[in-house]
């Protein structure tokens, strides 16, 4: 499974500020397996969807599992220009 879209409602957040990542991939994603900390892994060959810059949150899905939204909010201090 590969990831074909990754849009940020806000890709500039102020402290504390909260932004909605939505992800769709090009199948379906097992929600038994998939969770907030797959999306923190960055390895070789693999697509960046964060930093570690923020807390991530409320990973839902919107249809067969092929589309994922989460939340990343913002740390408590400073800005963040690359929430991507």
């Amino acid at each position: 499974t590969t990831i074909a879209s990754v849009e940020c409602s806000d890709l500039v957040l102020s402290a504390n500020e909260t932004c909605t990542y939505t992800i769709v991939f090009t199948r379906a994603v097992d929600p038994l397996t998939f969770s907030l900390a797959d999306l923190k892994t960055v390895g070789p060959g693999t697509y960046e969807v964060i930093t570690n810059k923020g807390e991530l949150s409320n990973l839902r899905t919107t249809d067969g599992n092929i589309t994922w939204k989460f939340d990343l909010k913002a740390p408590d201090s400073g800005n963040s220009t690359d929430n991507l």
